[in-house]
């Protein structure tokens, strides 16, 4: 079976518990293909966004800005 259409074809001929048992092996094959595909973010390059416009100050703590806000 090396197309799609041979193998919906024989999902037909197949029993409850094999049909079960091909799920599971189809999650699996996922699962591992999911993890290969995954990068962390620890593996890009840094990023270089160029200079500092002007270092940060107090006035520049924008959580209190954010709790402090009254439209939420």
């Amino acid at each position: 079976m090396n197309t799609l259409a041979q193998i919906e074809s024989a999902i037909w001929l197949l029993n409850v518990d094999e049909l079960h048992e091909l799920e599971q092996k189809v999650r699996e094959v996922q699962r591992a293909k999911d993890k290969s595909n995954t990068g962390s973010t620890l593996d890009l390059p840094p990023l270089k966004i160029g200079p500092m416009v002007r270092p940060l100050s107090p006035d520049d703590d924008l959580l209190s800005e954010m709790l402090d806000d009254t439209r939420f």
